[in-house]
């Protein structure tokens, strides 16, 4: 163990499932509310030990140096290891410790990511579908690119795995908390080079891969004592009672059955009273003990970790179980302000007394604040029986409402780049914002996400919805545009419905028809035409309706109506019916300009541009073209005049115009690699390649079409890189011989 640091933190040695840890980026992750969490992957890189915090390890150098061998890439050892034992253990801790002692060896170049798959959390379990963007984003995918489907996810990451053994990358992957094999199976890789080191209440023998199992066993009683000695004397170095009363130390260690978690516990008790002797500590223990099972042997030492500290600091115990309200994995200051309904000051203090308890913990790169899983359990009861039915639910719309202002503000500030249309009712803005905007709207929704939805899926249950009704619909209308971007889909399609249905009961036309549209794209999205069709039609028909919103503001009533027509077109265009789609998109790009609404206008004229392209009449859709082009110029939209000069390039070459086609495929080129968008950019390099194909100059194809074929292989686009590798093979072109 030379190369591990001699100190590992306790506070990390006791905490297991993952859902609690300190990392040495400083990130801090647990699992939400055991209950109604969404899933929602987290990922960590993992740092070296000199960037981790200052720990003690006890008792787990034999495991360690297993665990050691099994990742050593020089070894020849089986890729996965299975780390398993008891829940509370100690398995994401030595994980972590691990791991963090190879990235200081420099064993794994390409990089090393954990990510808590909360194997053991009713309704929160993460797949292997939902942890590939997460990943792809983690080992540094090109450009930042995601495919939208996980399909192509899991094609692209394993590509990129396969790259990096290739370029002797290899990469660990920590994957903490797998209650079955199908959790892990999509995510094993197949070459040797890299390692995956899963941790697990269960042994996962049935994985399809060869594997090392190391069991991880709770601490003898002298590991036991070791530990709780070492909490008190990181506390207080002169702290001796451990070693003064070993007896009383071995009766503590044993009735905590030697498990890490409730011996620190039970150490930051005995710390955070020096008078306290260890004889009235086993003596309450005993007392809470006989009622309780292994698992409330922890919840035992809560309550009286909970009912010391009411009778040290009573504010701040009173905060804990106000902060378990929040149905989301973490908060900030601010969130447990709102739900204690105090000023930040003293609510901060009481958050560090709490820290000091171990009762929470404070990230502090993020500066938000989570609570181990067991610790959420038990915070919950407390709100049970502490806090009356009112108050908690005052609690939850005070969190509400912090949420919708937050979505309200970074969605202001970024549309129409994320829905990519203007809502109904909304102002249509005279400068728009820039790109930037979307990226930082997106990076707020990633971070914030599984609060969101686990508010709203709180606000949705129950006795909640009939006093939250409005606040769902506003919420999901506010998320709207993030949903679309990042997902998830599946659920964003839920929560649009959900919407739609609930501001028909409460009588606003203008609320259902917007989510009805939000529930059309999505449905189209997930290639659910039929579906999207019925949400369209029923959305336009509202915003149409004489007596509805059109009568209360005509703009809302056309805005609404041009878009479900613009959605609906496309959808038509998919389904190759082109008369329809012209006729459909006719109409909306004529209620656009009559609104007037700039970004409905270029994206009803590109459109149609395409579905006239796609009738034979050339010169009509190259006029639509160029309007599209001009008003996204106009908006500042560089994505979507990237767009735009590939539909026209395409249409120049089909043309007969190579030169012109050519300019446009360059120019999308440029402005798609100004927005990072892959799929542009090898639509591009294809269409420039063809034009040099077409022109004979099969040296100056070949390389162009080789781009794109791998960019479209990079991102998933599996059709579109067949249809690369068909137009090589039709010019005679060949792939030089590549590493296998």
């Amino acid at each position: 163990m030379s190369n591990l640091p001699g100190r590992v933190d306790a506070r990390a040695e006791a905490r297991d499932h993952g859902r609690s840890y300190v990392v040495g980026d400083g990130t801090m992750i647990i699992n939400p509310d055991l209950e109604r969490a969404p899933a929602a992957p987290v990922l960590v890189r993992i740092p070296a030990p000199e960037a981790a915090p200052p720990a003690v390890f006890c008792g787990r150098e034999e495991e360690a140096e297993t665990l050691l061998g099994c990742l050593d890439p020089a070894a020849n050892g089986p890729v996965i290891t299975v780390l398993h034992g008891l829940a509370g253990v100690g398995k994401t801790a030595l994980a972590w410790q691990v791991a963090s002692a190879t990235v200081g060896r420099g064993w794994f170049p390409g990089g090393a990511v954990l990510t808590d798959l909360r194997g053991y959390v009713p309704h929160a379990r993460i797949d292997a579908d939902q942890v590939y963007a997460p990943l792809l984003r983690a080992l540094g995918a090109a450009g930042g690119y995601v495919p939208a489907t996980t399909g192509e996810q899991a094609a692209v990451y394993h590509r990129m795995l396969e790259a990096l053994a290739e370029q002797s990358r290899p990469v660990l992957l920590l994957l903490d908390n797998c209650a079955d094999p199908d959790q892990v199976a999509g995510l094993l890789p197949t070459h040797r080079a890299h390692r995956v080191l899963v941790t697990s209440q269960d042994h996962l023998g049935a994985l399809p891969h060869r594997l090392t199992a190391v069991p991880l066993d709770v601490l003898d009683i002298a590991a036991a004592m070791s530990l709780l000695e070492e909490e008190l004397r990181q506390r207080d170095h002169a702290d001796r009672r451990v070693s003064r009363h070993p007896e009383q130390a071995r009766e503590l260690a044993r009735m905590c059955g030697g498990l890490p978690l409730a011996l620190r516990i039970t150490g930051a008790l005995l710390g955070d009273d020096p008078g306290l002797t260890l004889a009235e500590l086993v003596e309450e223990f005993t007392d809470v003990r006989s009622r309780l099972d292994i698992l409330d042997e922890v919840a035992a030492s809560f309550e009286l970790s909970w009912q010391h500290l009411v009778r040290r600091d009573a504010p701040a115990a009173r905060i804990l179980p106000r902060l378990a309200l929040n149905p989301g994995p973490d908060l900030s200051v601010d969130v447990a302000a709102a739900l204690a309904w105090q000023d930040l000051p003293a609510v901060r203090r009481q958050l560090r007394t709490l820290r000091r308890a171990h009762l929470v913990e404070h990230d502090p790169v993020t500066r938000r604040w989570r609570m181990h899983d067991l610790v959420r359990l038990f915070a919950g009861r407390l709100a049970e029986e502490q806090v009356c039915a009112a108050d908690r639910d005052a609690a939850f719309g005070r969190l509400l409402a912090h949420y919708q202002d937050g979505a309200d503000t970074v969605a202001a500030r970024a549309e129409p780049h994320l829905t990519r249309h203007t809502r109904p009712g909304a102002i249509t803005p005279r400068h728009y914002p820039a790109l930037a905007q979307r990226t930082e709207a997106l990076h707020w929704f990633e971070r914030e996400s599984a609060n969101l939805l686990a508010c709203l899926d709180q606000a949705s249950a129950g006795d909640h919805l009939l006093g939250a009704g409005r606040e769902v619909v506003a919420l999901t209308d506010a998320v709207a545009g993030c949903l679309r971007n990042d997902g998830p889909w599946e659920v964003a399609i839920r929560l649009h419905r959900q919407a739609a249905g609930i501001a028909e009961r409460l009588g606003d036309p203008v609320a259902q028809a917007t989510a009805l549209n939000d529930l059309g794209i999505m449905c189209r999205l997930i290639g659910d035409h039929g579906q999207a069709r019925q949400a369209l039609t029923r959305a336009h028909r509202i915003f149409a309706d004489p007596t509805g919103p059109r009568a209360a503001d005509p703009r809302v009533g056309l805005l609404g109506q041009a878009n479900a027509l613009h959605e609906s077109g496309i959808v038509a265009t998919l389904d190759e019916r082109h008369g329809d789609a012209t006729a459909l998109l006719d109409q909306a790009l004529a209620l656009y300009q009559r609104v007037p609404d700039p970004i409905g206008v270029a994206n009803a004229a590109k459109n149609l541009g395409v579905a006239r392209h796609r009738l034979g009449e050339v010169g009509r859709a190259a006029a639509l073209l160029e309007l599209a082009g001009d008003t996204y110029r106009e908006i500042g939209d560089l994505l979507g005049e990237a767009e735009v000069d590939n539909h026209l390039g395409l249409l120049l070459r089909r043309s007969g115009a190579p030169d012109a086609a050519w300019e446009r495929f360059h120019a999308a080129v440029e402005l798609a690699r100004l927005t990072s968008s892959l799929l542009e950019q090898a639509r591009a390099l294809e269409g420039m390649g063809c034009c040099r194909g077409d022109a004979g100059d099969l040296a100056g194809a070949g390389p162009l079409l080789r781009q794109a074929g791998g960019l479209f292989n990079r991102i998933g686009a599996v059709t579109d890189a067949t249809r690369v590798a068909r137009e090589r093979a039709r010019l005679g072109l060949s792939d030089p011989p590549g590493p296998r």
